[in-house]
């Protein structure tokens, strides 16, 4: 059966309040989102380094309407849900640019697989 103290106590630090006023837990808060920042640069650069990485990442990006028009017309519910796609599409594509070298060869890539 389940440890259900331990439940409780983890639910209770896991819901920790964030106080932005305190220098301390910003300074916290700060090193914390650099290195989630980091550990994504480190994970694209790994996918865009390979050819396969490249062209997956490629793929994703077209089905999130990054060079395409998301609009439906006369369906404003899909139009909708393709600007959602569109908007994660557009957060990939900023991380992918980051890497410009890598990113002139993915676009490259894409030209010569049509």
């Amino acid at each position: 059966m389940a440890d259900i103290p331990a439940i409780l106590e983890a639910e209770a630090n896991a819901e920790v309040s964030y106080d932005a006023g305190d220098e301390a837990q910003v300074a916290s808060a700060r090193k914390k989102s650099g290195r989630n920042r980091r550990a994504r640069q480190e994970f694209v650069q790994a996918m865009m380094e390979l050819p396969e990485g490249r062209k997956w990442l490629w793929g994703i990006m077209e089905k999130c309407f990054i060079h395409g028009n998301p609009v439906v017309q006369l369906d404003p519910h899909g139009t909708y849900f393709n600007l959602g796609q569109q908007n994660i599409g557009k957060l990939i594509l900023q991380d992918v640019q980051e890497f410009s070298e890598l990113y002139v060869v993915m676009v490259k890539e894409s030209k010569n697989n049509k």
